[in-house]
C-alpha cells in the first residue's frame, strides 16, 4: 500500500525516446502486478470487502486482465455473493469477446465452474 501510494503520474514524464517508452511500459506493468498482488494479499488476510471494492475499480480500468477478474470473482464468492461472482465472469467474458474476440482462458473458466459447483476451495481458511 505504501509503495502504491508513492506512485505519481507517468514515469519519465514527457521523455519520449524509445528507451524511455520501453522503461515506462515496464514500470506500468510492474505497478499493475503490485496492484493485483495487493488485492490477493487483502484476500489472504481476510480483508475481502476491501479487496472486492478495489477489484471492481481495477476491472473497470483494465477489463482484459483476467487475473483481476479471477480475484474479483473469488472475493465476491467469499462474501456470499455467488451470483455477483458469476456475473463478474460474464462481464469478463463479454469484454474479452468484444475487445479481442477471445473466450476467457482455462483458469477463469475453471474458476467459474468452481463457483457454480459451490466448492469450498475458494473459502478462506
Amino acid at each position: 500500500e505504501q509503495a502504491l501510494g508513492l506512485w505519481r503520474g507517468v514515469p519519465f514524464g514527457e521523455l519520449t525516446s524509445g528507451r524511455f517508452t520501453i522503461e515506462r511500459a515496464c514500470l506500468d506493468e510492474l505497478r499493475r502486478l503490485v496492484e493485483e498482488d495487493r488485492c490477493e494479499a487483502l484476500l489472504a488476510v481476510g480483508r475481502v470487502a476491501d479487496a472486492s471494492i478495489e477489484l471492481e475499480r481495477l476491472t473497470r480500468e483494465e477489463p482484459l486482465r483476467e487475473r483481476r477478474w479471477a480475484l474479483l470473482m473469488t472475493a465476491l464468492y467469499r462474501i456470499d455473493r455467488q451470483a455477483d461472482a458469476l456475473r463478474a465472469y460474464q462481464r469478463a467474458r463479454e469484454e474479452l469477446i468484444r475487445q479481442v474476440g477471445l473466450e476467457p482462458g482455462d483458469a477463469l473458466r475453471a474458476l467459474e465452474e468452481t463457483i457454480l459447483q459451490g466448492r469450498d476451495e475458494l473459502v478462506a481458511s
